[in-house]
């Protein structure tokens, strides 16, 4: 799909003059390229479309290791100990242990519920989907589970947004 965008925005010539530079105003040109430019952010490897929750919350629950280990980076304006990398390891649903990554120091007590199995961070999302003014999330497409997620609880507020990163996904023994 991308390159299906990139090729027609190669193709397509727009006449721009100086006073419609100047003045800030491109046109309708303008907005279709921008709305080019938004729908061609696709990721390979990544399901970002609107069913794709239940798609890929499916394809979990069929094809998830009993045992695997994941980093977890949340991104928010909380404190250093929940937005730094953690590895996370479950073993038959239950987190066994959760670790900076940096230093590999245990997580306290009080900040563990942060960091949950990805079963938690599915529920994490179904909270969001009835709380949330908005919510993006993409998932990774052999497991289903959420890659990537940004949940906005009120875009009245400022620095309510929540981000949180799943990388270094490890099937475990």
């Amino acid at each position: 799909m991308a390159a299906d965008i990139l090729h027609l925005l190669a193709s397509y010539r727009m006449p721009l003059t100086r006073r419609s530079i100047r003045r800030g105003h491109l046109g309708r040109e303008t907005a279709v390229i921008a709305a080019l430019l938004l729908l061609s952010g696709c990721k390979e490897g990544l399901d970002s479309e609107p069913d794709a929750g239940t798609a890929a919350r499916d394809r979990w629950s069929h094809n998830h290791p009993a045992n695997y280990s994941y980093t977890l980076t949340r991104d928010c304006f909380c404190l250093d100990e929940l937005v730094l990398p953690v590895v996370i390891e479950v073993r038959g649903g239950v987190v066994q242990s959760r670790t900076y990554a940096a230093t590999g120091a245990a997580v306290d007590a009080r900040w563990e519920s942060s960091f949950p199995t990805i079963d938690g961070l599915f529920s994490e999302l179904d909270d969001a989907e009835t709380r949330a003014d908005r919510l993006t999330v993409t998932y990774e497409r052999q497991y289903g589970y959420p890659q990537h997620a940004r949940i906005d609880y009120s875009t009245q507020v400022v620095d309510d947004e929540m981000d949180f990163t799943i990388t270094t996904f490890t099937p475990l023994p």
